[in-house]
């Protein structure tokens, strides 16, 4: 579990909120991996900027700005005292999700870290509407930590065996990626049957007491087939196969079992509505009591295009 560590790591941050966290956990995340990282923050600027711009509006942008550069240099200070590579720069725009999509795909991110929540947010939830929406159409990674900084953390890979290969493969990749020993990764497959309540209603008791053992048989034999495609022994066993909602089960899991971070996928590709966030992660994402590291399956095709690199190398976002 030590191979294909990180080679650039995206923080984005913010000076108006405490980001400690998001802050340590990628900063250690760099100097494990050997990784350079890119700081990142925002100054979100009206849609009808380019048409009204004032003078006094010019002055303020350029504070906000001074101040978020200030910011993100005092973190890079910290990056280079602990030996790790940095650059910064603090994107103008009205859409911030679009523009770090497009500045990680321009720089070739292997791992996007953010913190929960703005200090503005409207969203009366966990996570906020830039971190949601980033779970939509980030094809990086996404890890969102909260207010504990992720170090040596036990990783939970919520697998779903009915979904494709392309959507498991990348959930066990990323696990792999972020444990430092086999022990701390274990692996949870949630199943259920939406018609087992008609069933209890219509059915003899006899004949429904054998749903649940024969049910789970036949779970247990697509985990097995899911196995032959997949290298699980990494998980030392401890691959779990759960009967029930995976919306209460996974966090209840969490929980219980002092999970750091779930890994989990937020789209499908043969989702027959091409959806861009599934219904499972929508559900449990403001119950979990962890971080949350967001992939999305191999050959994911995101619709943010990478960010212009001008020749002197800065970023061209307009």
């Amino acid at each position: 579990m030590h191979e294909n560590k990180f080679k650039k790591i995206m923080l984005v941050t913010t000076e108006s909120v405490d980001t400690t966290a998001a802050e340590q956990t990628a900063l250690r995340l760099a100097e494990r991996s050997g990784a350079k990282m890119i700081l990142v923050d925002s100054v979100r600027t009206p849609f009808h900027l380019p048409r009204s711009l004032t003078v006094t509006t010019d002055t303020m942008i350029e504070v906000a700005m001074k101040v978020k550069q200030d910011y993100l240099e005092s973190i890079a200070g910290q990056c280079r005292v602990r030996g790790v590579e940095v650059e910064s720069t603090v994107l103008m725009s009205a859409r911030t999700s679009e523009e770090i999509v497009g500045l990680a795909l321009a720089t070739d991110c292997d791992l996007v870290v953010r913190y929960f929540k703005g200090e503005h947010s409207r969203v009366q939830s966990r996570f906020g509407q830039t971190a949601r929406n980033l779970m939509r159409v980030c094809p990086v990674p996404l890890l969102l930590v909260g207010d504990k900084a992720i170090d040596d953390p036990n990783v939970l890979a919520c697998i779903n065996a009915e979904h494709g290969m392309e959507e498991n493969q990348s959930i066990l990749d990323a696990t792999n990626r972020i444990v430092e020993s086999n022990e701390q990764a274990s692996a949870i497959y949630c199943w259920d049957i939406d018609v087992s309540s008609y069933l209890a209603e219509e059915s003899e008791e006899r004949v429904y007491s054998l749903l649940p053992e024969e049910t789970k048989e036949i779970f247990k034999q697509i985990l097995a087939d899911l196995n032959d495609k997949y290298d699980l022994t990494s998980f030392g066993g401890q691959v779990r196969i759960e009967n029930g909602d995976p919306t209460k089960l996974i966090p209840r899991y969490c929980h219980d079992h002092s999970i750091d971070v779930a890994v989990m996928s937020s789209a499908s590709l043969n989702h027959p509505l091409g959806r861009l966030m599934g219904s499972t992660i929508e559900g449990l994402i403001d119950q979990l009591p962890c971080a949350l590291l967001v992939v999305k399956p191999v050959g994911f095709k995101s619709p943010i295009a990478p960010a212009e690199i001008m020749a002197s190398g800065s970023i061209d976002i307009e």
